[in-house]
Order: C-alpha cells, then structure tokens, then sequence
C-alpha cells in the first residue's frame, strides 16, 4: 500500500510508520503473527482516529497481518522495501559501494551521529583533552572553520557536519584452506557518537578485493564520493 501519495501526511504520522516498519522487521513470524492479532482487536474507530497520542489525517494505523506486510515489510510501497540500501558494483576487480549509500543508511537508520549543525553566527564545539569524540579535537575545529568560510561564500547559514574514518587491512579468506590469497578490506566509519567508536552499527564495508591487486582506483573512488557528499547540497 503506497502512503506516500499525499504530500499532506504529518511528520507525527511518518514517524510512527517508520518505527512500526522497524519493529515489525525484528520479529520472528509468531511475534509478528501475534502483533497483527493485536492490532486487529483493536477498537476500529479508536484506530484509525488516533493511537498512541497520534492522530491520523492522511494515512491510518495498521489493523492486520496483511496491512503490516503491504504498509511496512513486503509490499512494492512498503517502508522496508524502500529503505536507503547500497548497490554493490564490480569496479577495478573488487566489490564496492559507494560511501554515499552507507551514509544514506544510516541516516535512514535513526540512529544518534556525532555530527554538528554549524552555523555561521555560533561558535563550534568547545576542545577538550582527552577528547571524548572527534568534534572536541584541534584538527575537526580546523575543518569546521574552513566550512564557515564556504558557507559564507554560498550564503549559506546552517548546516549539518559529518565525518567519516576510512581504514583497510587484509586477511586469510579462509581459516580451512592454507595458502589462498588474503582479502583486501575497505570500510567507512561514519560520525560514530562518543563511546561508540568501535560499534558495527556505524562501520560499513566500502570494498573488497584481492589483497595483490592494485587498490588505488578503488581508493580514488571513495575519495571522489566523499568529496561530492562534502559539497552543495552535502556541505
């Protein structure tokens, strides 16, 4: 079912949608079974007028294991189905996505970044020593003031900051057959908040390749893409 046909749905309203498509993904299928039982026991008017506090004006709460599905997980409009993903793609002998996509999803994803909302009249991130995140270090000030005078050439008064570490190593590409050839590895660390630096849910995988193949092009290529998120409108 598209919900997207009216531009006049509330924020409120896309919200909740969202995160009742997220839920519904994690469930096994006798939790998700066992949901849609729930919703169609609800009151049919108390439904479609408000839930949870919200309520509706341009779509409607979910009442069935067919609605959960068609609105949220399978259907050809479904949420889920239309969720930020990468495209992965064969470019100088190794798999890869682009740094944009990854970022896409996890904005998408709802989870909190360590990103800044800079604006050109407030002052930036007080440093700290030791810094707890990048944004309190003496290099991320630096960047952040170099984006200040962009700003000021495009006219521009607030945006949004985000950093990205890129590391790569290789490794054995199977612990059952000796002496293949070791897998090279690319992967992008995006705006991970303090104390998260180490979590999976903010590192994806850029490349992969043969460890004795030429990586540069692949190299080149993540850099061009970060440096098109890093202009206009990706300030």
């Amino acid at each position: 079912e598209d919900l997207s046909s009216d531009p006049t749905c509330t924020e409120e309203e896309a919200n909740f949608h969202v995160m009742v498509a997220k839920f519904s993904k994690g469930l096994t299928t006798s939790q998700f079974n066992t949901f849609a039982a729930i919703l169609a026991g609800l009151d049919e008017g108390t439904n479609d007028s408000g839930c949870c506090g919200l309520s509706f004006t341009t779509t409607r709460a979910p009442k069935s294991k067919r609605d959960l599905n068609s609105i949220y997980i399978s259907g050809r409009h479904s949420i889920i189905k239309n969720m930020p993903r990468a495209e992965v793609v064969e470019k100088s002998g190794h798999a890869y996505t682009a740094v944009g996509d990854s970022f896409n999803m996890l904005v998408a994803s709802g989870l909190p970044t360590d990103s800044v909302c800079l604006k050109s009249d407030a002052p930036n991130p007080p440093l700290r020593y030791p810094a707890t995140s990048y944004n309190e270090t003496v290099q991320a000030s630096h960047v952040l003031q170099e984006k200040k005078k962009v700003m000021a050439e495009l006219g521009i008064n607030e945006v949004d900051v985000y950093h990205v570490t890129l590391w790569s190593d290789d490794f054995e590409g199977s612990q059952l057959k000796k002496n293949q050839q070791s897998v090279w590895m690319l992967t992008a660390t995006i705006c991970p908040p303090s104390g998260k630096s180490s979590s999976p849910m903010y590192t994806f995988t850029v490349a992969l390749g043969r460890k004795g193949v030429d990586h540069e092009p692949i190299i080149h290529s993540v850099i061009e893409d970060i440096n098109r998120m890093a202009t206009k409108p990706f300030l």
